[in-house]
């Protein structure tokens, strides 16, 4: 319910235990497990900050938020494609998904 209400503006009500958790094994190839890509996600970050227009009903729905969520939810963890291979460019996608905290 949560994942929905936070990447679609007319949330769908569904039953968390129906998302499969599928566990690493040598059966898992990174070739078939689904990734997002990494200007798309960016582009979407832009949209709902409001940087940019906002969509033509006011709302803003985030597919590849949700496709990420929903992968780190099924997998345990998520491939952002096409990632710059720098600090800046990890951080930028880490920034998305999470609140990274300084601890003295």
């Amino acid at each position: 319910m949560w994942l929905d209400s936070t990447t679609d503006s007319k949330p769908v009500h569904h039953n968390p235990a129906t998302v499969p958790q599928i566990y690493w094994d040598s059966s898992l190839s990174v070739e078939n497990l689904p990734m997002v890509n990494y200007h798309e996600l960016l582009d979407e970050e832009m949209l709902s900050s409001g940087k940019v227009e906002m969509a033509e009903d006011g709302g803003v729905r985030r597919p590849v938020l949700k496709c990420l969520l929903s992968n780190l939810l099924c997998y345990g963890f998520a491939f952002v494609d096409n990632t710059p291979v720098n600090l800046e460019g990890t951080m930028s996608a880490t920034n998305i998904v999470s609140f990274p905290q300084v601890v003295d």
